[in-house]
């Protein structure tokens, strides 16, 4: 019944549908990210500039490069790819593996690291990070590429060692099955992912308290600036929060309990992953250019 309701056709009209709302709207919120950032927030430029452009990577392989159908079955979890990357051969498919999990697990990083790096701004601010904005550009890019491109590498390894390979040359298609092995991975990044969103919500809660203390002696200004900071951040956690905590959750639980039509869970979680970059950017761009953008000309009048 539910696999009639929300058949994979109609999945494919919503993420194509999706992918073409995403891209035009993702791409007017890099221009704003690099050239309408205020001077007050620049050490959150790279972060924001991250976080879109993993959200672009990742919708261009699920929404452009390649169609992905994830099934179910007893003691097995099988990946079908169809579209433009079957084309080009099963190290293509692979190569899209190890993009896709750089691109998922960049967001998750972008994300922890923004938080950090208020966190550090309000709560220590005479320490290295805060004070020299070379060191913290360090240790910005080296976060997150190193642990990004590391984590890739494993769970791509991981895919590659565990991978059984099933070509459909008739309907254009490589089937990728992995059996109870894979399972613990699987645990694990959701272990990780919910370790990380915890931490983002101890940074704004430390952040928000040490802020109470200080705001009696900012300006108007500042206290408007802080606010709205303060908002973005806590955007940019809600929505994969809500929108992937969610999917992510029902569809680990449905692989390990080997619920019946668990591919409907995977499929939520590919349109959830898009609309996540979609308010993601939205939200971005709305808060800087109808606050930020109205309160650093403020400053310079």
């Amino acid at each position: 019944m539910l696999t009639e309701f929300y058949s994979y056709e109609l999945h494919n009209i919503l993420i194509v549908t999706s992918t073409a709302l995403f891209f035009p709207i993702s791409i007017f919120g890099s221009y704003v990210i690099l050239f309408k950032t205020p001077p007050t927030i620049r050490a959150f430029k790279f972060p924001f500039f991250y976080l879109n452009s993993c959200y672009q990577i990742a919708i261009f392989c699920v929404g452009v490069l390649s169609g992905i159908d994830i099934t179910s079955v007893a003691s097995s979890m099988c990946v079908t790819y169809s579209g433009f990357v079957v084309a080009f051969g099963r190290i293509a498919v692979y190569i899209e593996v190890f993009i896709v999990f750089s691109a998922m697990f960049g967001v998750i990083n972008a994300v922890f690291l923004s938080f950090l790096c208020r966190y550090f701004q309000v709560c220590h601010p005479k320490s290295l990070y805060s004070l020299y904005p070379s060191w913290q550009k360090a240790v910005n890019v080296g976060f997150l590429v190193a642990t990004t491109v590391i984590i890739a590498v494993v769970y791509a390894v991981e895919v590659s060692l565990y991978a059984e390979e099933r070509a459909i040359p008739q309907e254009k298609q490589i089937t990728i099955c992995f059996g109870y092995q894979i399972k613990p991975w699987l645990a694990l990044g959701v272990v990780y992912s919910t370790a990380s969103l915890l931490l983002d919500y101890f940074f704004i809660c430390r952040v928000l308290w040490t802020m109470k203390s200080q705001i009696s002696i900012m300006s108007q200004k500042t206290k408007e600036m802080q606010r709205m900071l303060t908002i973005t951040l806590v955007i940019s956690v809600l929505i994969p929060t809500v929108l992937g905590g969610g999917p992510i959750f029902a569809a680990a639980f449905g692989v390990i309990t080997h619920l019946d039509h668990a591919e409907v869970f995977f499929r939520f979680l590919f349109v959830a992953c898009i609309w996540q970059g979609l308010l993601n950017v939205t939200a971005t761009i709305f808060l800087r250019l109808r606050k930020f953008k109205t309160m650093s000309v403020a400053s310079t009048a």
